[in-house]
């Protein structure tokens, strides 16, 4: 599946839509953000690959798994780094992913 072809994703108990928009609120340079109050994750249109965006969705989806852990206030590098790790870690483990999925 194309990751351009996922509209949403459930973090805690929210479901946050996935917005595509050519501007992120606020920034000229982001890639994405999360605006926890609508429930939505904005990405940029701009992204140069399917890749890109996939490591811009799942660093968007960390800083509202922190949101919803209660951690407010967690430092970026942090989520660059660890975003970056999950997306390696899910493409290299792709049997470790579907175990878990098959125990929900």
């Amino acid at each position: 599946m194309s990751i351009r072809k996922i509209k949403s994703l459930k973090i805690g108990s929210v479901r946050y839509d996935i917005v595509r928009s050519e501007k992120i609120v606020d920034s000229d340079n982001a890639l994405g953000a999360v605006t926890y109050s609508a429930g939505e994750i904005c990405i940029s249109t701009k992204q140069t690959s399917e890749d890109v965006e996939a490591a811009t969705m799942m660093h968007e989806a960390l800083h509202a798994l922190y949101w919803h852990a209660g951690v407010k206030n967690h430092k970026e590098e942090v989520i660059e780094v660890i975003s970056g790790m999950l997306i390696r870690f899910i493409q290299d483990n792709p049997k470790f992913i579907e175990a878990v999925q098959l125990r929900k």
